[in-house]
C-alpha cells in the first residue's frame, strides 16, 4: 500500500533536503513537497523528491495566507496532508476541515509551543491544531507537554527530533584532522595563532548574546595569551560586537570572517576550535557542532533555545551555565580549556549524539522514523472515518 503524502513548507531549506529525500525513499511513501519562499530562508533545488512551488501571502499584521494548503486538502491528490503547525497561518483551520470532509488524514508539524508564548496564542494554536489526526513535534519535551499538560491523546502525539545530515561535516572534519600541516597553515592564514579557539557560528542577533562570549574572553585572555574567539556569521548585531571588542581591548583575539555557508570552508574553523560557545537562543548549530565532535557551552534556559537543545546533556556532550551569568560562563569555558580529559569525554559524546549508527541519536533516519509513524497514524484514522467507523 502506498500513502500519497503532500507536505507543505514555508521554504525548501537546504538542511531539510536530506530529510525529505529519506522520507521519499521509505517504502510505501509517495511524497510531494509544496513550498513557498521565506525571506529569512534561502530555498534550494530538490534532490530525490518531487516539489511544487506555491506563493505565500504575508499580511501587514504578521499573519500569512497559504492557499495551496487548502487546495491540497480538496485536490484528491493526497491521502495524508502534513501542514506546518503555525498559529499565524490563517489557512490552517479551513485546510484541516476540508481534509476531514475529503477523507484525507492530517498531520500538523511544528514546535507546538513558542519562545514568545502567551496564553491566548497558545490556546489558539492548540484549539486549531486539535482538528488534526496526528501531532508531530520537534522534540520530546514539547510532545510530553502536549500529552500530560494539555490532554492530547498520547498515541497520536509523535516526535521527529530535528536532525542534520552530518556525513559531509564528519568526513570534512576527519580529513582536516589527518592534515595537521594544512590545519596549521589555515590557522596562520586566518590569524588564529597556536592558542585555543572558541567558536560561535550563527546569524548575529542580539538575543544570541555573543557579547557574553567576548566579555568572558576579556577575562580569560591573561590566563590564555593565545586565545582567539572566532565569530562566523552576519546580522544586525555584528557592528556592536566589533565595537564591544574594541572597548574590551581584545585586539586580535576576535576574528570575524563574515558569513560562511560552504561546509568545506566551515570545516577547518570547527576543527581548529576547542568549543562552541553560544550563550542563548541556540538551534541547529548544536547538531552542527556535534558533527565535528565539538563540545557546546550554552545557557540553561531551555525555553529560550530551539528544540534541538534536547540533544545537549550537561556534563555529557556539553556544558550549561545559568542564564546570562557571565562569571559562571567564564569559569565553564576555563574548565574546557584546561581539562583535556573533560574535553575529550565531551567531544566523543558529542560526535556519538549525531552518529547515524546511534540507535537513540539525533539522525535524519530517526527523525524520519517519527514522521512516518505520524503519517501512518493519520492515514489509519482517515481510513476508519471513510469506512464509517469511529477513531480515537
Amino acid at each position: 500500500m502506498t500513502i500519497r503524502v503532500i507536505l507543505h513548507q514555508q521554504a525548501l531549506a537546504k538542511y531539510r533536503v536530506p530529510v525529505f529525500r529519506e522520507l521519499a525513499a521509505r517504502a510505501g511513501i509517495d511524497l510531494t513537497v509544496i513550498h513557498g519562499r521565506d525571506v529569512m530562508i534561502d530555498s534550494v533545488p530538490p534532490d530525490g523528491f518531487k516539489t511544487e512551488p506555491s506563493p505565500i501571502v504575508r499580511t501587514r499584521v504578521g499573519l500569512y495566507i497559504d492557499r495551496a494548503v487548502l487546495r491540497s486538502a480538496r485536490s484528491g491528490r493526497a491521502d495524508v496532508l502534513v501542514i506546518p503547525w503555525l498559529a499565524w497561518n490563517i489557512g490552517l483551520l479551513p485546510a484541516l476541515q476540508a481534509a476531514r470532509r475529503q477523507g484525507v488524514g492530517t498531520v500538523v508539524w511544528g514546535h507546538g509551543f513558542s519562545k514568545m508564548e502567551n496564553p491566548l496564542r497558545g490556546w489558539f494554536r492548540r484549539r486549531v491544531g486539535r482538528g488534526a489526526d496526528a501531532w508531530l513535534l520537534y522534540n520530546e519535551t514539547g510532545a510530553e507537554r502536549l500529552r500530560t499538560g494539555f490532554g492530547f491523546p498520547p498515541h497520536r502525539v509523535f516526535t521527529a527530533r530535528n536532525a542534520l545530515d552530518v556525513r559531509e561535516a564528519a568526513q570534512a572534519g576527519k580529513a582536516w584532522r589527518k592534515d595537521p600541516h594544512g590545519l596549521a597553515s589555515f590557522r596562520a592564514r586566518h590569524g588564529l595563532g597556536d592558542g585555543p579557539v572558541l567558536l560561535f557560528v550563527s546569524r548575529l542577533l542580539e538575543e544570541n548574546r555573543a557579547d557574553l562570549l567576548l566579555r568572558a574572553a576579556a577575562t580569560l585572555r591573561p590566563k590564555f595569551p593565545g586565545l582567539r574567539v572566532a565569530i562566523i556569521g552576519k546580522g544586525p548585531a555584528g557592528d556592536g560586537l566589533r565595537s564591544l571588542s574594541e572597548s574590551l581591548g581584545l585586539g586580535d583575539t576576535l576574528v570575524m570572517p563574515g558569513a560562511i555557508y560552504d561546509e568545506s570552508e566551515l570545516a577547518p574553523w570547527f576543527v581548529a576550535s576547542r568549543a562552541m560557545v553560544y550563550p542563548n537562543n541556540m538551534g541547529l548549530t548544536i547538531l552542527h557542532a556535534f558533527a565535528y565532535g565539538l563540545p557546546v557551552i550554552t545557557g540553561d534556559r531551555n525555553e529560550l533555545h530551539g528544540p534541538e537543545i534536547d540533544a545537549l546533556v550537561h556534563e555529557r556532550n556539553g556544558l550549561r551555565f545559568p542564564h546570562n551569568d557571565l562569571a559562571t560562563l567564564t569559569n565553564t569555558i576555563e574548565r574546557v580549556l584546561r581539562d583535556d580529559d573533560l574535553h575529550g569525554r565531551l567531544a566523543d559524546a558529542a560526535a556519538w549524539t549525531v552518529d547515524p549508527a546511534n540507535p537513540d541519536g539525533f539522525s535524519v533516519e530517526r527523525m524520519v522514523d517519527g514522521m512516518v509513524a505520524a503519517i501512518e497514524c493519520a492515514h489509519e484514522r482517515a481510513r476508519h472515518r471513510r469506512a464509517g467507523g469511529s477513531s480515537s
